[in-house]
């Protein structure tokens, strides 16, 4: 008969093959749990591809880890690889996006490039008077030179991807502002941006703070593409450098936010939630506070969610700002621009 250590020994031994049990179990569910959510995440990337206008979904292929997206396979073009990364980064919850897409390389030269791309910097209004000097490397652009404006910079670069046979734009462009503009007056530009953006669901908990025209923020947002949207919107004149590494990528804003006690209540802008009056009017109002659209004439009608842009606009970059506005708050594959460009007969 046993004596009474060697059975304490043995309800020791019993114990802690229990507890190793259950913690095995627990890593085990755990990762279940994470996998099952990578799963989620990459079936809402593919139908996001299915409805998005641009992307070729049955040439990529998706992947997900620990929240990650990775894109594979081969596009005709290197609009179509940033368009696909950047509908993957509007699906919730999607922390960032490795975008390995391949750009089937065109059969031209780097001097055809060139010229290409020269032509097309030189047709659009917005930039045929700027001063701006492409260099072409085994497919890859780069691109020289000055503009006016953070917009035109932007513009400079989609129209440089959009030429056949690019495979990759490196945009230095230098934006020569006028006046100089103070911290303070840089702050609080940036604070009504973000306040505006649709795509930010607590804007008011982004902090801000500007340093000799650098800015930096930090808080919660609750995808990839919303924190690019904030880089975005920090991007106002007078400003060298923003940094947005301090933003984290959560699933749910508000609902973070209350957990840590730094909001109570959930304060939803998903465009999706929108009615199609509610909509038009957050389109409406994000175009007449931008300053490009300011002179211009933008009429937008809204059916079933889908936003149709219509009007004249004086120039090509304000036609692409005011679909690019659109496209934020409707969702991508929700917008048709119509805007039609004084002094032109088409759009």
């Amino acid at each position: 008969m046993p004596s009474r250590r060697d059975r304490m020994r043995m309800r020791f031994c019993v114990s802690c093959s229990v507890a190793s049990l259950v913690c095995l179990w627990g890593a085990f569910s755990l990762a279940a749990d994470e996998a099952s959510a990578d799963a989620a995440l990459t079936g809402a990337v593919h139908r996001r591809f299915e409805t998005a206008q641009g992307v070729p979904a049955p040439f990529i292929k998706v992947g997900a880890t620990n929240r990650v997206v990775t894109l594979t396979g081969a596009v005709d073009n290197l609009l179509a690889k940033d368009r696909a990364g950047q509908v993957a980064a509007t699906v919730p919850g999607v922390s960032s996006v490795r975008n390995d897409l391949i750009v089937l390389p065109a059969d031209r030269s780097a001097w055809e490039l060139r010229s290409g791309v020269a032509a097309a910097l030189a047709s659009d209004p917005a930039l045929g008077a700027q001063k701006i000097y492409p260099r072409v490397q085994d497919g890859f652009v780069t691109l020289e030179g000055t503009v006016g404006s953070w917009s035109e910079r932007r513009l400079a670069g989609l129209l440089a991807e959009g030429v056949d046979g690019v495979r990759g734009v490196d945009n230095k462009l230098v934006v020569a502002y006028g006046n100089a503009r103070s911290d303070g007056q840089i702050q609080a530009d940036i604070q009504s941006q973000l306040k505006w953006d649709p795509w930010l669901d607590a804007p008011e908990q982004l902090k801000v703070s500007v340093g000799n025209g650098q800015v930096r923020m930090a808080g919660l947002v609750n995808s990839d593409s919303a924190r690019r949207h904030a880089y975005q919107d920090g991007w106002v004149s007078g400003v060298r450098f923003v940094d947005v590494n301090a933003i984290q990528v959560v699933p749910n804003v508000p609902v973070a936010m209350s957990a840590s006690g730094i909001l109570s209540g959930e304060r939803p802008t998903v465009a999706g939630s929108l009615t199609d009056e509610q909509l038009q009017k957050e389109v409406a109002g994000a175009c007449e506070l931008d300053p490009v659209l300011k002179p211009a004439q933008v009429q937008v009608q809204v059916h079933q969610g889908f936003v149709i842009l219509q009007g004249v606009v004086p120039s090509a970059a304000a036609k692409e700002t005011a679909g690019e506005i659109a496209r934020e708050v409707a969702g991508p594959g929700q917008v048709e621009n119509l805007l039609k460009i004084s002094g032109t007969e088409g759009s």
